[in-house]
């Protein structure tokens, strides 16, 4: 046990009655000594409700925390390193690393666009209410709705076209696989499947046909309205000149570079299923970092 955080309690009790308590209440105690009809020991400070709770007539010695606190103060290098990790934690919170956009796809790369001219990451203190303003404004004739929200040090802008809602026409064409990649999901309304799932494809193999052979035996041409989904892979690589940031910021500057990187071109349902680093290193004033990202994404739409 730390001795910075013990009680030394003294209880007026039997020896029977003693041993009792501590073994139906489990308790943990040390430096058991015995005075005349007193019982004299050590326990955590953790434990004091349960003790007192126990022992309702028991007197402890004041809480010994301020050892651990004169500890720290008169070590600087401690005291230091406290500071530092506040200080860090801080500046962390109140730093925006990424910015993702959940929308339809003709509308990404204009906003993509005007954020990257307006914002340089990473930001400290990006203010969500001020930006979603800003969006409205510069594109109050293309979105019918636009929301900012914050998650951790990461906004997610979520928007609608104008024209969004219209009448769509399925298409009489086949569904062609854009990427590589395991099948993980049909989302199919019509159309008559060519692969399975956990099935392994490559970019042009055909997913959804529209032939359908007919109970007479003839090709019967149909229309095909849906999407395919798989896993996909990806490595990604970005860098970044070294300077005077702490790593903890360096790595993670470059991790929410990486995550963007290979998010851009995303779906409105595509997501990072995992996420793996491969590489974090330093040479010649280069920072490296290699990811390789396992994505949920759909492949049967053109990016």
């Amino acid at each position: 046990m730390n001795k910075l955080l013990m009680e030394k309690w003294q209880v007026k009790a039997t020896k029977t009655a003693f041993f009792q308590t501590v073994k139906a209440q489990r308790l943990a105690i040390s430096e058991l000594s015995f005075q005349e009809h007193t019982i004299i020991f050590h326990a955590s400070l953790f434990q004091h409700a349960r003790i007192a709770a126990c022992f309702p007539n028991a007197s402890v010695e004041a809480i010994k925390t301020w050892k651990l606190l004169r500890s720290i103060l008169f070590r600087p290098n401690r005291l230091l390193a406290i500071i530092l990790c506040a200080a860090l934690w801080y500046l962390l919170s109140q730093t925006t690393f990424a910015i993702t956009l959940d929308g339809e796809i003709r509308m990404r790369e204009a906003i993509q666009s005007y954020l990257e001219e307006q914002i340089t990451l990473p930001r400290f203190r990006l203010d969500e209410e001020q930006l979603q303003n800003k969006l409205k404004e510069q594109f109050k004739d293309q979105l019918n709705w636009l929301e900012v929200r914050r998650s951790g040090s990461r906004l997610q802008i979520s928007y609608t076209a104008k024209d969004h809602a219209q009448i769509h026409t399925p298409a009489a064409d086949r569904l062609i696989a854009q990427r590589d990649g395991v099948i993980a999901f049909f989302a199919l309304q019509h159309g008559e499947k060519a692969v399975h799932i956990n099935d392994f494809v490559k970019k042009g193999d055909v997913l959804v046909e529209n032939v359908l052979i007919n109970s007479n035996g003839k090709n019967e041409q149909i229309y095909v309205e849906g999407t395919v989904f798989a896993y996909t892979f990806e490595e990604v690589t970005v860098t970044m000149k070294e300077d005077a940031a702490p790593k903890p910021l360096q790595f993670y500057r470059l991790l929410f570079r990486a995550r963007n990187e290979v998010s851009k071109h995303f779906l409105r349902d595509d997501r990072i299923e995992d996420e793996n680093i491969l590489q974090f290193q330093k040479e010649g004033g280069t920072i490296t970092m290699t990811v390789l990202y396992t994505c949920y994404q759909d492949i049967s739409t053109p990016r």
